[in-house]
């Protein structure tokens, strides 16, 4: 009888290390998330389709289209940019209500076999008519999506 209460105070001790063990790694999972959101900034307001990487023929010009779509409760701007003036966007600026698309025209212009970015900025709309002006006095509340652009 001895022998089986001190198995069982064992097992019990075992027992509550192991759920010690587990909160405090639970806690630890939260805390990397919430430094990982904290670093990453906040989630975009849209998606985007396709996802992955645009690609280009480099000596030719063409077009894709990009889909948007407003995942957030609230109608939203966006702002497009480019790193490499081979690539511009139809259109460059504009809003999206809830749940809604766009469809948006990315132009590839002939070009050097390289790589690019082109950054989605998006925020709250502020009902500012002048997109560009807002995007200007504005802080975005969405976090920017960055798409790699390839000309090959």
């Amino acid at each position: 009888k001895k022998e089986e209460d001190e198995k069982k105070k064992k097992e019990e001790a075992e027992k509550k290390k192991k759920q010690e063990g587990d909160e405090e790694k639970k806690k630890i999972e939260e805390e990397m998330k919430k430094n990982e959101s904290q670093r990453n900034g906040p989630k975009p307001h849209l998606t985007i389709e396709p996802s992955g990487n645009l690609i280009f023929k480099a000596e030719s010009t063409s077009q894709t289209r990009v889909t948007f779509k407003n995942v957030h409760t609230k109608k939203i701007m966006f702002k497009i940019k480019f790193s490499d003036n081979a690539y511009q966007s139809n259109p460059v600026f504009g809003t999206i209500e809830p749940g809604k698309t766009v469809d948006i025209v990315v132009t590839h212009n002939k070009s050097p076999h390289k790589e690019a970015k082109m950054v989605i900025v998006n925020s709250n709309f502020v009902g500012e008519m002048d997109l560009a002006k807002s995007f200007k006095s504005v802080r975005p509340t969405g976090g920017q999506i960055t798409v790699k652009l390839v000309a090959n």
